[in-house]
């Protein structure tokens, strides 16, 4: 072995280190987070939701961005993203960007999503920007990770658990909101009810 190389199996080349990986891995995450966020341009935030969702499942650090950019985005793509119906790779879909307009091919499903994670960021959203109760975008993501059509994995109990507990007093307070209420109780009956 010399200068960083090594040789095994009879083939040479640089030796990589898990640290260098774990070091580009974080700048990556942190340009995106740079160049990802609620400050971004409109254009850039909702293509930046189709692009890094399927990337969400392996580098789960994105969640925090991807719920805050998520929660202000438009609730025509907000609803396109949350979708049970996934777009198919190949779908074109139109976005005006200033004075050009382009056709993008994106793709989009929910499977790409982690509810667990999803949600847990929803409500570390809330509580890190002094929420005291939960608005209608708030709901809308809680409502599609833990409400009435979401299975609470019985793998996941533990993580759930530690969600339930920091998203229990929100939708208590949320039955009191009649625009929540319904869903709150759904929500609420779903962790309160799942094996």
């Amino acid at each position: 072995m010399s200068n960083g190389n090594k040789q095994a199996n009879g083939n040479q080349g640089p030796t990589v280190d898990k640290s260098q990986i774990k070091n580009s891995l974080q700048l990556c995450i942190e340009v995106i987070r740079k160049c990802f966020n609620i400050s971004a341009p409109k254009s850039v935030q909702k293509l930046g939701l189709f692009k890094l969702q399927p990337l969400l499942k392996d580098y789960k650090l994105l969640y925090p961005s991807y719920i805050e950019v998520l929660l202000q985005v438009d609730q025509e793509i907000k609803s396109i993203i949350l979708s049970e119906e996934p777009i198919r790779s190949g779908e074109e879909i139109y976005f005006s960007l200033g004075l050009v307009s382009f056709n993008y091919k994106l793709r989009s499903d929910l499977n790409d999503i982690d509810p667990v994670l999803m949600c847990n960021s929803v409500i570390d959203y809330v509580i890190s920007n002094g929420y005291e109760s939960l608005e209608q975008e708030h709901m809308q993501l809680i409502t599609v990770c833990a409400g009435p059509n979401a299975d609470l994995n019985g793998l996941m109990t533990e993580s759930w658990m530690r969600v339930y507990q920091k998203l229990k007093d929100y939708l208590l307070v949320s039955i009191c909101d009649q625009e929540l209420c319904v869903d709150s109780l759904a929500v609420l009956h779903n962790f309160l009810t799942h094996d």
